[in-house]
């Protein structure tokens, strides 16, 4: 766990940071949770780093606008159950200053390139959002065959990247051709889908800064993403890691007996000509 105190008390500037640019976490820690003492203009911040090199590099991000200290959690099991007993209303120290359970920790998570082992993980993955919600508007799921047909094409121009945890294919979020005329090429449409049994867990903003920074080395310029409108989740979650809205496609996809609109966002990769 990190200890943030805003620097001056001005916890403006970290906010104004945060809406532009996300938590800006380096590949190897990750976010579980995070509450904020007004009072105390200090925000707790519960996260995985796989070493204290990896945390060293996020808390650079930052510290010109925060102090940091950073709190080892040795006895994992012991630290939930404190923060259920606070659940319940009983009085803690401030390392454990608490709205609502904490999700259990992320264990063994890695982020790599996309394998064509990993079709049916993905497949699998992808099925609920496209059978019972409008989150996607395709209306048959793919299967494992269709989901490598997919990985051979997107991978010749765009990253695909995938979360596993534990050993196991978590989540995943690729780039994908945005027009296809010529002129888009500097363009890219992103896309990240987590597995429904290891959300909140902010393997998705992982993903996501693991992608923009693969992006933003191929050259490519700005990142788009269309998110049926209804999906108050997701446009959160969008906002949170520097994606601003553009507009509203009214009623331009039908399923499940009726009309959604899309609601379109984007977000600076990198300001470096397109070199292709």
């Amino acid at each position: 766990m990190v200890v943030e105190r805003f620097r001056g008390r001005a916890p403006a500037r970290v906010g104004e940071r945060f809406r532009r640019h996300g938590r800006m976490m380096p590949d190897g820690v990750s976010y579980v949770d995070s509450w904020i003492d007004p009072a105390g203009m200090r925000c707790f911040q519960l996260v995985d780093a796989q070493s204290r090199e990896a945390l060293d590099v996020w808390i650079a991000r930052w510290d010109d606008v925060v102090d940091f200290e950073p709190v080892e959690i040795v006895d994992a099991a012991g630290f939930w159950a404190a923060q259920e007993a606070a659940d319940r209303g009983a009085g803690l120290d401030d390392a454990a200053i608490v709205a609502a359970r904490i999700p259990e920790p992320l264990r063994e998570l890695h982020l790599r390139g996309v394998r064509d082992e990993d079709a049916e993980a993905i497949a699998r993955i992808y099925a609920p959002y496209v059978e019972t919600t409008a989150d996607s508007f395709e209306e048959t799921a793919p299967d494992a065959a269709e989901m490598r047909r997919r990985f051979a094409s997107i991978t010749a121009s765009y990253p695909w990247l995938v979360a596993t945890l534990d050993g196991e294919v978590a989540g995943y979020a690729y780039g994908h051709e945005h027009r296809a005329r010529p002129a888009y090429r500097p363009s890219v449409e992103v896309s990240v889908y987590v597995d429904r049994s290891a959300q909140r867990r902010g393997i998705a903003r992982l993903l996501y800064g693991a992608l923009f920074r693969d992006l933003a080395q191929r050259g490519y310029h700005r990142a788009f993403a269309g998110i049926t409108a209804s999906n108050e989740g997701s446009i959160a979650f969008h906002r949170s890691v520097g994606f601003t809205p553009i507009g509203i496609f009214h009623e331009i996809g039908y399923k499940f007996g009726r009309w959604h609109d899309t609601s379109w966002w984007e977000r600076d990769l990198s300001p470096i000509a397109f070199p292709r």
